[in-house]
């Protein structure tokens, strides 16, 4: 699947930390096992962004305004297409896998999946899937080979008054109260 120059892309990042940032902590869902490679996380929007890195703990109804300070988004946009190896729908079972790799608790799955589909002679830029916090967002694990691909739009901090109603917009969407 190809995600053209036209798309713009939203990640929820720490501002102490760099917004295209490509971890190799070997700790989320689709890092590499081995460290080997970086992955950025991002979204095709803003709420799939924002539930996946600020709202993931289900058992949380409300988010602090600290935590919120320390958070930022940035919108980015690939300088040519990505190629991204879609795990939504029947690419699943072509591969023999099924949703178990995007949304179930064993994340050594979903990291040997991801090194595998790295290593792939295809050599994809990365991986599109639902986000297991709403899966009717669509996430991106994209694999630090592509980092020259992309080029970031606009920074915007959670906590900046002049994106208040933004920030309320997501909060309501999700039922979440702000501490």
């Amino acid at each position: 699947m190809a995600i053209s120059t036209a798309v713009t892309l939203w990640r929820v990042y720490r501002l102490s930390r760099r917004p295209l940032l490509f971890g190799r902590a070997a700790v989320h869902r689709f890092d590499d096992p081995a460290g080997a490679y970086g992955v950025l996380y991002a979204s095709e929007g803003p709420r799939g962004a924002f539930i996946e890195s600020v709202g993931w703990d289900t058992r949380r109804r409300v988010v602090g305004w600290g935590e919120l300070a320390m958070r930022g988004f940035v919108l980015f946009r690939p300088r040519q297409t990505l190629r991204v190896f879609d795990l939504d729908g029947p690419e699943l079972r072509r591969v023999g896998a099924d949703a178990r790799l995007v949304a179930g608790e064993d994340c050594s799955i979903s990291r040997s999946w991801s090194a595998a589909l790295h290593d792939h002679p295809s050599r994809v830029d990365g991986l599109r899937y639902r986000a297991r916090h709403d899966n009717q967002e669509l996430s991106l694990a994209l694999f630090d080979r592509c980092r020259p691909k992309l080029m970031e739009l606009e920074r915007r901090k959670l906590a900046d008054p002049k994106h208040a109603a933004f920030l309320a917009d997501l909060l309501d969407h999700y039922g979440m109260g702000l501490l």
